[in-house]
């Protein structure tokens, strides 16, 4: 993927879901641009932290044995 030194960010997703997308920031209020910039935002800033429930969630072992 080609990364220019411009501020734009261009992508091609399915026709139905930019319509949903669109719809559903519409009815919050929000614009796509917003969105975006917020969740790449929380993303940058907890992207490699440990999850506050992670330490209580079984190992794949023990959720295995709880469904047994």
């Amino acid at each position: 993927m080609a990364v220019g030194a411009s501020g734009r960010i261009v992508i091609d997703v399915d026709p139905a879901l930019k319509r949903r997308l669109y719809a559903a920031l519409g009815a919050d209020g929000c614009s796509l641009k917003e969105w975006f910039l917020g969740r790449a935002s929380d993303y940058l800033t907890h992207r490699g932290q440990t999850e506050l429930f992670e330490q209580n969630r079984p190992s794949p072992d023990e959720a295995e044995e709880e469904g047994a």
